[in-house]
């Protein structure tokens, strides 16, 4: 049954990147795409709270940093999967682990291991071997500015999700998701209004608006299941999701996208998804 559950895990962090990447061929309307999205997890978090629902303030700072984070790796993960690769963004922000451990050492006391250091080479030589190359495959810098952006904000809400599980004794789940999803929401309608007028009768009457509404509920599915395996070993659980879940994206970009990379960027990968493993262990 847990092999089961980590493969829904695997096939939902796909399906969020294959449906944004859909999206973005049709309409240059990120705001939009994140509003609906984040919008349809938002409403999995409170029906998943249900009349259990507590409002405290002892999470809002929390559900603050986290929507500010969430927001711009969804918001800027949207820009570099329009501007750049699908499978390259993919491994690229799974490298925003490295922030939520990186504040564990310095705030948390945790110590780092020797797996840390294994993983931190190989990072930084996946990171030299996928953008320091020639010719038409070499990165963008738009590109560029948009992964780091991707990857810091995720790092952020990563964090601001653990320190709040561990300060509040792992109280507030889904109150926690639903009041961080609501801010981000609010935040990308009136963004959306702003620069998206032209595209709300596009999207919200055609086909198009199925791929945001199964981006959202690929997502609610992803955090609910990861908290349901949350028994098995940390150790065990998210190098298999992380490393899976890039294998499979890279897959697709390469089937179905037709994206092609250089020997060297295909090398930077898999150094990346044992960084990854390396990383999580």
């Amino acid at each position: 049954m847990d092999a089961f559950l980590i493969i829904l895990v695997i096939l939902g962090m796909s399906t969020q990147g294959l449906t944004r990447k859909s999206f973005s061929l049709k309409h240059n309307a990120p705001f939009l795409f994140s509003f609906l999205s984040v919008g349809i997890a938002m409403i999995f978090f409170i029906i998943s709270a249900g009349k259990n629902f507590i409002f405290s303030w002892d999470y809002i700072p929390y559900a603050i940093i986290f929507a500010l984070g969430y927001g711009s790796a969804t918001v800027f993960g949207f820009f570099a999967i329009m501007y750049g690769s699908l499978g390259l963004t993919s491994l690229v922000t799974s490298y925003s682990l490295i922030i939520p451990t990186i504040y564990g050492i310095l705030f948390l006391g945790e110590k780092p291991s020797f797996m840390l250091y294994i993983g931190l080479v190989l990072l930084f030589a996946s990171i030299f071997l996928i953008n320091f190359v020639k010719g038409e495959k070499k990165p963008t810098v738009k590109w560029l500015i948009f992964v780091t952006l991707a990857l810091v904000g995720n790092g952020v809400c990563t964090t601001a999700q653990k320190v709040q599980q561990m300060n509040q004794n792992k109280a507030f789940k889904n109150e926690f998701m639903a009041v961080s999803l609501f801010l981000v929401t609010v935040v990308c309608l009136i963004f959306a209004i702003i620069y998206h007028k032209k595209d709300f009768k596009p999207v919200l009457t055609k086909p198009v608006i199925i791929l945001p509404i199964i981006c959202g509920g690929a997502n609610a599915l992803v955090n609910y299941l990861v908290m349901v395996l949350s028994r098995l070993p940390a150790s065990l659980l998210f190098p298999v999701i992380s490393a899976g879940g890039i294998i499979l994206t890279g897959i697709i970009s390469l089937t179905i996208y037709k994206e092609r990379f250089t020997k060297q960027q295909i090398l930077g990968m898999l150094l990346g998804i044992t960084s990854v493993v390396c990383l999580n262990l």
